[in-house]
């Protein structure tokens, strides 16, 4: 059904192409009126051919249409909303920093001599070089924003989030003329996933200054992109809404189940398969049944504690003893059960 439902609406829109005729040179493509410049359609390709030099620009214009096309199909989906709502909860990245997070990976690539030239001239051989201050770390001030204050919750409270936003832990400028820019606490805090954020709570300043020097990196390489790269603001634009195109077509796939194949097809394993008989395949059974066992009945241990700061301590035990070669990390993990966890299924 959605392959026939996509083939309809691609035959639709080359019908209205035939209708309207050839579009203007500076134009790649025109979905339902929404343009996709020749100057974005560059970007693409020359991001693709960096890691497929023999792909041709019509497969990668095929694959901006295809995405164009799924994307308006994922917004007419009645659960639209949930989808653009969802992402706070999540324990990974929310949708603005994965849109940045692909943003950064497709300039960098598509422009990657241009940026590496830039960095040359610039004589800055650290993003961190275009501090106009030195960065705000001290424990006096981000702790009382970092600290967790509800046991239950591993994130900011309302309150701690609007202070963090108003706190500037790093200012910059990547040019003379440029106005001042300002990092907050709140803006670096947003961009990590749940395992970085327990980082920042525990105020481990050295990730947090890693966290700045890699964001200030990114921030470079937007900046350079909006005013160096030659584009227009339409072009660059342009090159925002396919990404989101990318991300609503990845939501919509995932949530078909189409996303991730598993049922990937390998002629060689498969012409091995067809040379082993039934009866050999009996005969191995007999001969090893010891190997295979059937799981009737498993009891999960449930560690749970009073507080993060509690959990924090037992998972960096943790983390501490497997790491040890000679070390069974089942047994660890059932003894820390029996030495600290308050669930009920000990």
């Amino acid at each position: 059904m959605l392959a026939i439902g996509f083939a309809a609406v691609a035959l639709a829109g080359y019908a209205s192409w035939q209708r309207w005729g050839p579009l203007p040179d500076n134009v790649a493509a025109s979905v339902d009126g929404s343009v996709i410049p020749v100057d974005t359609l560059n970007v693409f390709v020359a991001a693709a051919q960096r890691s497929e030099p023999q792909v041709s620009r019509e497969t990668v214009l095929k694959g901006l249409v295809e995405n164009r096309l799924l994307a308006a199909l994922a917004h007419d989906h009645d659960d639209l909303a949930a989808h653009g709502h969802a992402d706070t909860s999540r324990v990974g990245y929310d949708a603005q920093t994965r849109h940045e997070q692909q943003r950064f990976k497709l300039i960098r690539t598509a422009f990657a001599d241009d940026l590496r030239v830039a960095v040359e001239e610039s004589g800055m051989a650290d993003s961190l070089d275009y501090l106009t201050e030195p960065l705000l770390l001290s424990e006096d001030a981000l702790a009382p924003l970092l600290s967790l204050e509800q046991a239950l919750y591993a994130t900011m409270t309302e309150a701690q989030q609007q202070a963090a936003s108003q706190l500037a832990i790093a200012r910059y400028r990547f040019a003379e003329d440029q106005p001042e820019q300002t990092l907050t606490l709140w803006d670096l805090y947003r961009r990590q996933n749940i395992q970085l954020k327990v980082q920042m709570h525990n105020l481990n300043t050295g990730f947090i200054r890693e966290a700045i020097k890699q964001q200030l990196t990114m921030e470079f390489v937007f900046y350079w992109f909006d005013q160096h790269s030659g584009l227009s603001a339409r072009a660059i634009a342009a090159v925002d809404d396919c990404i989101d195109d990318a991300m609503s077509r990845d939501e919509l796939l995932h949530d078909l189940g189409l996303m991730h194949d598993i049922h990937d097809d390998n002629p060689q394993l498969r012409a091995l398969a067809a040379e082993v008989s039934q009866d050999q395949i009996a005969a191995y059974y007999q001969q090893h049944q010891d190997e295979f066992t059937r799981v009737e009945r498993v009891h999960a241990y449930h560690l749970r504690v009073n507080s993060q700061a509690e959990a924090d301590r037992i998972y960096a035990e943790l983390l501490t003893i497997q790491q040890d070669d000679n070390a069974n990390p089942g047994e660890a993990f059932a003894d820390a059960v029996a030495r600290y966890s308050v669930a009920g299924d000990r």
